[in-house]
């Protein structure tokens, strides 16, 4: 039941993001970042966090670097 949960929140988060919002991309990028509620996938928590500095988040361009860092 859990994993159906997260699963849930992360669809409920990826619909928000993909409608623009800048905080509901930061989210999915940090669940695709640690595997909660989807796959795990650096790639798209990477393109999601350019996402979120594109819309404007502020502390998305140092997530981006992080996330880099932690890939290397």
């Amino acid at each position: 039941a859990r994993l159906r949960t997260e699963r849930a929140r992360f669809e409920w988060w990826l619909g928000h993001a993909e409608r623009g919002d800048g905080a509901a991309m930061v989210e999915v990028a940090e669940r695709l970042e640690s595997g909660r509620g989807a796959p795990k996938d650096l790639a798209g928590a990477l393109e999601w966090y350019r996402q979120a500095g594109r819309a404007g988040v502020p502390l998305a361009p140092a997530l981006v670097g992080e996330t880099v860092f932690e890939r290397d």
